[in-house]
């Protein structure tokens, strides 16, 4: 009876040990080494945290940890018994890792990965649900028509502003439009911009286009993005965030498509 408790007694204290460890800086998490896998293969942590591989079987094959960016490993292949432990203060990422003699970079064979928080979080890129109105919160009565044409990749912007004018009776201000249309990269997109000028209302008189100069449209999310603009033509430059008017109706959802 006595051995039987004593039995129970290891294979829980077992139990605990590789359910995780309370650290003074964090937890212990362990992932076991098997011919040929890693048990775990992904294993989630916090930062802080240290991971401890170790091999579990007998006669087991030469086994070692090398992260895919060298940021550790355990040294040369070594068959049982052995542990490694490493601790991640890294923030947010996503760390590969492999066996170098059964598992090659980039997840072939014997490799797992550890991710650290949120993981990597993938950059915001522009959808079709970024059309819409947008304008800067300093200078409301301005603002930008977005149009985005997905089967072009292209950006097309209106930038409904202002200018100042100069006259033999001194400076005055006038209403600016500019318009253009640039390619689309990940979330952002740099458009040239044309004034126009020279139309007339409702008349078939077509304008005439003038180089401005460009701006650097960049999106972090639905609702928030960066205008970085310059002109050659009016001598100015400058960047300032613009926010959006419209309701999202189609954006968040294109966004978790990606």
């Amino acid at each position: 009876m006595m051995k039987r408790f004593q039995r129970f007694l290891m294979i829980l204290a077992c139990t605990f040990w590789l359910a995780g460890t309370v650290l003074a800086g964090g937890t212990e998490h362990f992932v076991t080494v098997r011919d040929d896998l890693f048990d775990p293969e992904v294993i989630e942590i916090e930062n802080g945290d240290t991971v401890t591989w170790f091999t579990s079987e007998m006669n087991q094959n030469m086994h070692s940890v090398l992260a895919d960016d060298g940021s550790f490993t355990s040294g040369d292949p070594e068959a049982h018994p052995w542990q490694f432990s490493h601790t991640f203060n890294t923030g947010d990422a996503e760390i590969f890792y492999h066996c170098v003699v059964h598992g090659a970079p980039g997840g072939i064979g014997m490799s797992g990965a550890v991710v650290v928080g949120d993981g990597i979080v993938e950059p915001f890129s522009i959808n079709y649900g970024i059309s819409g109105s947008w304008y800067s919160v300093l200078t409301d009565g301005q603002g930008f028509s977005i149009e985005v044409v997905p089967l072009q990749n292209l950006l097309v912007i209106y930038w409904f502003t202002y200018q100042v004018v100069k006259t033999d009776k001194g400076d005055i201000t006038t209403q600016m439009w500019l318009q253009g249309a640039g390619e689309i990269s990940g979330g952002s997109a740099t458009v040239p911009l044309q004034r126009p000028s020279g139309g007339i209302f409702d008349h078939p008189q077509a304008p005439t286009f003038e180089s401005w100069g460009s701006a650097t449209f960049t999106f972090d999310s639905c609702g928030h993005g960066t205008v970085d603009y310059a002109s050659d033509v009016d001598n100015v430059s400058g960047s300032f965030d613009i926010t959006r008017i419209t309701p999202d109706v189609q954006c968040q959802a294109l966004e978790g498509l990606q």
